[in-house]
């Protein structure tokens, strides 16, 4: 059996269906199935994930991994993922989200490429895809190119792209902003040298963004890799889910650092002020990047 050099890490609570279909595109992938694993940590589903996935007799040609514990958020969910990871390289992936067929191919082309990836951390691009997905063996079996058409880049990632130049590399030092963990990788050694996902943020929200700021105080370097594409499956929330869990988790922010300025974040998120604007607020400066494309910038806004 060959070592395992990639482990694909989705926490999943309560969103089996589309975990379902999550796991069947990894069964498309065109990296070889012999070297990455997927592990699912199932964080207090109210049905098991792994019971959900076994009764649709689904079968799959790689490695896969349930673990279920009691429901404690997100960031510890990941966290149980990443203790469990046999992979050198971490990929962060959500069950809401399927992946294309490159997906695993195109992160790990950063890390093949270079193989020191010094602090290296790779975001890639996350689509929302609005086709139908109430009957799952329908989306199984179209092409890439169909899912592609029906499926948008979102507003706050059109934005948050902007922080990285022609070489697809953010300096800015609000690039923390940027790391979308859902379509994410990064070498196992450096998300455990900076001390993982902290659950103290056990509510949706800032986790990803708390985990990002400690390693851009560490100088990692973040990299874009727009052709690494998974498609989000839009799900029904409760009402005011999103604004209250951003209140709530940049509350949290501005405790944990003792920092005001995190109130800008809450901001940026709402609306109610640019990127650039955030990054002056936030570092006293606009970086050269963001000044090249403030044009733009105001046109997204």
């Amino acid at each position: 059996m060959k070592e395992k050099n990639v482990s694909v890490i989705i926490p999943v609570y309560n969103q089996n269906s589309s975990l379902n279909i999550t796991l069947n595109f990894f069964n498309k992938q065109t990296y070889d199935n012999s070297l990455f694993e997927i592990i699912v940590v199932d964080d207090g589903s109210d049905d098991s994930a792994e019971k959900y996935i076994k009764e649709r007799n689904s079968k799959f040609n790689y490695s896969l991994k349930f673990i279920r514990q009691q429901n404690q958020g997100r960031a510890n969910a990941r966290n149980t993922g990443i203790n469990n990871a046999q992979g050198e390289i971490l990929l962060f992936n959500d069950a809401d989200r399927f992946p294309h067929h490159d997906f695993i191919s195109k992160h790990m082309e950063h890390f093949i490429e270079d193989s020191n990836s010094t602090n290296k951390v790779v975001i890639g691009c996350s689509f929302d895809y609005f086709g139908s997905y109430n009957q799952p063996e329908k989306i199984l079996n179209l092409s890439m190119l169909e899912i592609h058409k029906m499926a948008r880049k979102p507003v706050f990632y059109s934005k948050i792209i902007q922080l990285y130049d022609e070489a697809n590399y953010a300096e800015s030092n609000i690039r923390w902003i940027s790391y979308l963990v859902g379509n994410s990788s990064i070498k196992k050694a450096n998300i455990e040298k900076v001390g993982g996902f902290d659950d103290y943020f056990s509510i949706w929200g800032a986790e990803h963004f708390d985990l990002a700021i400690r390693m851009v105080r560490q100088n990692y370097q973040f990299y874009l890799c727009e052709g690494a594409m998974n498609y989000h499956i839009p799900h029904k929330r409760e009402a005011n889910f999103y604004k209250s869990n951003i209140e709530k988790s940049v509350e949290l922010l501005v405790q944990k650092y003792g920092d005001k300025r995190y109130y800008f974040l809450r901001d940026f998120l709402f609306g109610k002020i640019s990127l650039q604007e955030l990054e002056k607020q936030l570092t006293d400066s606009i970086s050269r990047v963001l000044l090249e494309k403030d044009d733009l910038l105001n046109i997204i806004h």
